[in-house]
């Protein structure tokens, strides 16, 4: 899935952010040929809106229809999606829903409902723990239908060094609610080695 977007806000005030964005889709299948063309293309008009609702509390929302194109037929697809975010010195917390057009827990371009969290929490300058999932259900465009539910935790332990270096202990969890017989399950743990710039005001 290759979802680029533009957008355009206009502020209101010191908290409050008005405006429209536009999402162009391309979604591919990597099933084994041959087979028939799975491509699709989508496109998106969405209303914008982004509200500080206090200090450390911001709201991000969208919505609004998409176009679906796959290798015959279109159908017109209603999106939405909500997002709340506390951003605090030692504490970032993130909570999603959402509906739309998406890559669902089959790994197949459908029309996913999403819930999702993530969550960092840091001591001093140095050590961090973080943890994030989400539910997917995931159905065929345009009606949801033959709908699948999948599931994701992760965490991640580790500390952070001056130069902007991250190492850290991960592990995360993946499966499928509706299939009890443990096939699509799996778990990973590894080792995490990331980067990050230096925030500048």
């Amino acid at each position: 899935m290759h979802a680029p977007t533009a957008e355009a806000l206009w502020r209101f005030g010191r908290r409050l952010l008005l405006g429209g964005a536009y999402g162009f889709g391309v979604f591919q299948s990597f099933e084994p040929a041959p087979r028939r063309d799975d491509t699709a293309l989508s496109h998106a008009v969405r209303a914008r809106i982004r509200w500080q609702a206090t200090r450390h509390v911001s709201l991000n929302a969208w919505g609004g229809p998409a176009l679906w194109l796959p290798a015959e037929g279109s159908s017109i697809v209603p999106e939405a999606f909500a997002e709340a975010l506390l951003a605090t010195r030692g504490l970032d917390v993130r909570v999603t829903v959402g509906h739309g057009l998406g890559i669902g827990a089959t790994a197949r371009p459908g029309l996913v409902d999403s819930l999702e969290f993530g969550a960092e929490r840091r001591y001093g300058r140095r050590w961090f723990v973080r943890g994030d999932g989400g539910m997917w259900r995931s159905g065929t465009v345009p009606s949801g239908s033959d709908a699948v539910v999948g599931y994701a935790v992760g965490g991640e332990g580790g500390m952070r060094f001056e130069n902007g270096v991250r190492l850290s202990l991960a592990g995360a969890r993946y499966g499928r609610t509706d299939d009890s017989s443990g096939e699509f399950d799996r778990t990973t743990v590894g080792v995490r080695l990331g980067w990050e710039l230096r925030l500048r005001r």
